[in-house]
């Protein structure tokens, strides 16, 4: 899966300051399917099971450890985000005997061009290509 673009729907944007930093956290929603849940780990893949037995009604897990290549798009035109980085994933179980859904948040720094198309569109969508996160670098075994 990572690599690979996932079609997502946008579910809600927030913008947010920090520092005199502007950032976008956008929810984008999928269905929880196992090559997701095997690609989060083997924590996903126990909380898809467990929404699927009936277990669990809703887990969250974190994803600092992704990034994302994103870009968002409408009838009518789209606009390019470039990096977004994972903040959470929330799994909930569906009410009927549909699939399971994973609700990604990601942020990203402020675009003007952004804000303007999701103020412009409803029901955008959002394509995403997943990507792992270098949080720290490798030890050289030489150097122990």
């Amino acid at each position: 899966m990572f690599g690979t673009a996932l079609e997502c729907e946008i579910k809600s944007v927030k913008v947010r300051v920090q520092d005199l930093v502007r950032r976008c956290r956008v929810t984008l929603s999928h269905e929880f399917t196992r090559d997701i849940a095997r690609e989060l780990g083997t924590d996903a893949a126990a909380v898809r099971k467990a929404l699927h037995s009936g277990g669990v009604e809703k887990a969250v897990l974190p994803i600092d450890t992704i990034a994302a290549l994103g870009a968002f798009k409408a009838k009518g035109g789209g606009v390019n985000i470039g990096r977004m980085v994972g903040v959470k994933a929330t799994a909930t179980a569906s009410k009927d005997d549909a699939p399971p859904r994973i609700d990604f948040e990601f942020e990203f720094a402020w675009q003007k061009d952004a804000w303007i198309f999701l103020g412009e569109h409803c029901n955008a969508l959002a394509d995403v290509t997943l990507t792992k996160r270098q949080l720290a670098l490798a030890l050289d075994e030489s150097t122990n």
